[in-house]
């Protein structure tokens, strides 16, 4: 709140929004100042999240802010990813709701020296990330295409840009 009361006081004029995991959005009921939107990895796992946000108002639209392509990797653990069907049918399940999207992350990368972070939680060991943050992305962090670029390309191609669509 403070800070939608200090951006008007600024001048600033725009449209505010959220960006809230199933947990997230429950903590405080910020729809009266700004756009909820979602950001998950599961569409299936999701329902109740936007169960919540269309509740709210049947006129928000399902804007997926973070729609998780794969994970970022810990040291010493595997790499984490998302199986392609799976992430057909997430995606498949978005476009199919009429819904909007950002891919996290369209392009992996590199977090160079000590910028990776980490991530400590309470009773939990602390876990430092790898510096290749390729996030299983529909471009690999070297540029290349992957099997999920072609599958996005695909589903886009086929539910946005028809003629029904």
């Amino acid at each position: 709140m403070f800070i939608r009361e200090l951006l008007l006081k600024l001048g600033v004029n725009q449209l505010l929004l959220t960006s809230d995991n199933d947990s997230g959005i429950k903590r405080d009921v910020f729809y009266q100042y700004a756009l909820p939107t979602a950001n998950f990895q599961h569409f299936d796992q999701s329902k109740d999240l936007m169960d919540t946000i269309a509740n709210w108002s049947e006129d928000f639209p399902l804007m997926v802010m973070e729609f998780w392509t794969g994970w970022f990797d810990h040291w010493g653990s595997g790499h984490g990813g998302m199986a392609l069907q799976d992430f057909e049918k997430s995606l498949k399940s978005i476009l199919e709701a009429n819904g909007s999207l950002n891919f996290y992350m369209f392009h992996g990368g590199t977090n160079f020296g000590f910028t990776a972070g980490a991530n400590k939680f309470v009773n939990k060991p602390y876990e430092p990330d790898v510096t290749s943050y390729d996030y299983d992305a529909l471009l690999s962090e070297a540029g290349d295409t992957t099997s999920k670029y072609n599958k996005a390309r695909e589903l886009l191609l086929k539910y946005v840009l028809s003629e029904e669509g």
